[in-house]
């Protein structure tokens, strides 16, 4: 009776210590820079949000040449150091009008990864009826690890 009983507390014992290699959840907040804030007349069409990582002027380069050329040039992201820094650049879905905006909220470095929060609102005022794809700009440390972007 009593090797059981052992047997029984040590498993209890075991089973709630804590291992210094688990996955515990520890997250930083990573500072971030607002670079540039504006809503495209409709270039892109998309239907859901979505995120990019520019990790270099060349990226930049094509990125401008592709979707953003109507609104910005890329001379207004020239003082970004690329080997220290990264561009997130956020876009909205198509919305009703110029009322929508659309903004990184915070960004957190965990263990593994670095999870940016979105968040797409509505400004009540007066608004041109347009459709528009809002999109924010902001500037990061550069990271090695993946970086998720979360939509709310």
């Amino acid at each position: 009776m009593k090797k059981l009983l052992f047997l029984f507390v040590t498993s209890l014992f075991l089973l709630s210590c804590n291992d210094d290699n688990s996955t515990e959840t520890t997250q930083g907040s990573m500072d971030f820079e607002v670079l540039f804030q504006s809503s495209l007349s409709s270039a892109l069409n998309l239907y859901t949000p979505q995120g990019n990582v520019v990790m270099s002027l060349e990226e930049l380069n094509e990125m401008h040449n592709t979707m953003l050329e109507e609104l910005y040039s890329p001379e207004l992201f020239i003082d970004t150091d690329f080997s220290t820094n990264y561009l997130l650049i956020v876009f909205d879905k198509v919305q009703p009008d110029t009322n929508y905006y659309i903004k990184v909220e915070s960004i957190y470095e965990n263990a593994n990864s670095v999870d940016v929060f979105v968040v797409s609102f509505f400004v009540d005022g007066v608004a041109a009826t347009v459709p528009v794809e809002p999109f924010t700009v902001v500037r990061i440390p550069k990271t090695n690890k993946p970086i998720n972007f979360i939509f709310n």
